[in-house]
């Protein structure tokens, strides 16, 4: 009897300890400590858009939302930041140039096929427009969530005020023969489109006339950028960086420091803004252009586009599916950097030839 009872109990014994053996098996698998934080990351790192083609354009639509565009028609959508780069469902093109957002859902991507695709969920999938324009367009923007003003070929430029479903013709360019291949906003009136050998057209009226600004440059001016209606800046071959402030009446020529052609600006505001070109070229300013310091880009490749959703966080596309990421505007520390180029406050409102 008291053998049995013995018995028993060690079995009770070894059930207690098994029961305290898995429990402290499961607060192992399912730890209550919080995982600590991951650094911030800092400068410019890459990221992975599964293609070898060359991306040439690159917008977001929200924080998270964003397309990039490029050669052979390749189109790449992210929703989470960039972390992950998919093909959306969309028709097969040739060569998209540029991609344009009105609003978080919008947009519009034009390229060797004119006015070739556009999207209203925010990139995820994309169809034709119902009147598609069969010039080769460069580049196209939004003025408000319906207009849109895209540029192109033999100095045209078209206008859609349906969200890039139909399209007008507002500018002829005048009989000449050269492309326009940049146009930015500064508010929803005011426009500047550039293109070859300094040829510039403006409008201020949201696009629905244009007039010809007399050539103020003989280099190449590849990408324009307004932060309001009077304050904008060009970039172009031979490192050429040019801003106005008198919405684009004067310019005045600013030092790069490089020589390698600008393919790409973007500015948050009057003061703070990112060039990119060939060669992994990397700019940044902070003070409207009196001084550009270079990033790492740690890249030897040519960067065709840079758009920011802040001050901190942008992204940069170029050759060979190249796309970089930033959340700290480039910058790996806090530290002064060094000046790479200044431009001397004695310099007029004029351009320097």
């Amino acid at each position: 009897m008291f053998a049995g009872t013995r018995v028993r109990s060690l079995r009770l014994c070894a059930l207690f300890g098994l029961a305290i053996a898995l429990v402290s098996c499961g607060d192992d698998e399912n730890p209550t400590t919080p995982i600590p934080p991951q650094p911030t990351p800092v400068g410019w790192y890459r990221q992975e858009a599964s293609t070898a083609y060359g991306l040439l354009s690159v917008r977001f639509a929200t924080a998270n939302k964003g397309v990039a565009v490029g050669v052979g028609g390749v189109l790449r959508t992210t929703i989470d930041g960039g972390r992950t780069w998919f093909p959306p469902s969309a028709p097969v093109t040739d060569r998209l140039n540029a991609v344009a957002f009105g609003d978080s859902s919008t947009g519009v991507a034009v390229g060797v096929d004119g006015t070739a695709l556009r999207t209203i969920d925010g990139g995820l999938t994309w169809t034709r427009p119902a009147a598609p324009i069969r010039d080769v367009l460069n580049a196209v923007t939004f003025t408000s969530p319906t207009t849109v003003i895209a540029v192109g070929a033999s100095a045209r430029i078209y206008q859609s005020v349906d969200g890039g479903n139909n399209w007008a013709l507002r500018y002829t360019g005048g009989g000449s023969s050269q492309s326009f291949v940049t146009v930015s906003f500064g508010d929803a009136n005011h426009g500047t489109a550039m293109g070859y050998v300094g040829q510039i057209a403006y409008t201020t009226d949201g696009g629905v006339s244009w007039a010809a600004r007399t050539g103020i440059f003989s280099r190449f001016l590849r990408s324009v950028w307004f932060s309001d209606a009077n304050t904008g800046t060009a970039v172009g071959d031979g490192g050429a960086i040019v801003r106005t402030t008198d919405g684009g009446a004067h310019w005045e020529e600013q030092r790069s420091g490089v020589i390698a052609a600008l393919t790409g600006v973007w500015f948050a505001d009057a003061d703070t803004g990112t060039a990119v070109g060939y060669a992994g070229t990397i700019l940044r300013t902070t003070d409207g252009g009196q001084t550009w310091r270079q990033q790492d880009s740690g890249s030897t490749l040519d960067l065709f586009d840079v758009f920011f959703t802040d001050t901190n966080t942008g992204s940069i596309v170029g050759e060979a599916g190249t796309v970089l990421r930033t959340v700290t505007g480039g910058e790996t520390d806090l530290e002064p950097k060094l000046t790479v180029a200044r431009t001397p406050s004695s310099t007029t409102g004029r351009p320097r030839r």
